[in-house]
């Protein structure tokens, strides 16, 4: 957050700076912060395909489901193979506990193939499955977000509201234990990598 701080006095009107600033917000439970700060972006940069994402699951993780639904339905027609655009559309369905549609979209080959890779595309279905009491789907793509190195501990146990509706289940309790592990792990991890010194880098 200190380093983000100063990013907004040096680039206060780029849209990536805004989009990080709500993604930190985001995993640190600070949600109407998130959405503030996208709201304002939106209003500067409305075309842009990324800040249209992350307003809508910033909007979304707030359950301004009404007003999500008008980024997303622009965004969906404007960009109809976007995945990301799709993906918001499956949430906005799972809010609306419209299960048939967002299961389809979410199940559908190409999703998978592009979500599976990706670590944070997987926590949020697995957001869009916890809304629909689809602890399963839920608990497969959050451990695959944890395999590929989700470890916000805070946010998954406690911050995120999504997730509510699977963390009374055994096999999440057991998912939590290891991104507690990696979570308080973390920074001893970090000392641990070798960083050269790049004075003695001989070109």
């Amino acid at each position: 957050m200190p380093l983000l701080e100063r990013l907004l006095k040096v680039e206060p009107l780029h849209p990536m700076t805004s989009v990080i600033y709500a993604m930190v917000c985001l995993g640190e439970g600070k949600l109407e912060m998130a959405v503030n700060h996208m709201r304002d972006a939106y209003k500067n940069y409305p075309d842009d395909l990324l800040v249209r994402f992350i307003y809508s699951l910033t909007l979304l993780s707030c359950n301004l489901v009404e007003e999500a639904d008008l980024i997303i339905n622009k965004f969906i027609k404007d960009a109809p193979e976007d995945m990301n655009a799709k993906m918001v559309f499956a949430m906005s369905l799972a809010f609306r506990h419209d299960t048939p549609t967002a299961f389809k979209i979410l199940k559908d080959p190409k999703m998978e193939a592009w979500a599976r890779p990706d670590l944070m595309a997987s926590f949020f279905i697995s957001e869009s499955f916890a809304l629909n009491d689809l602890k399963n789907d839920a608990l497969d793509w959050l451990e695959n977000a944890v395999n590929l190195g989700f470890s916000n501990y805070p946010l998954l146990n406690e911050y995120d509201p999504l997730l509510e509706n699977i963390r009374g289940e055994e096999r999440f309790k057991k998912l939590m234990e290891r991104v507690k592990y990696e979570w308080e792990n973390l920074k001893y991890s970090l000392h641990l990598l070798y960083i050269p010194d790049i004075h003695s880098v001989r070109i």
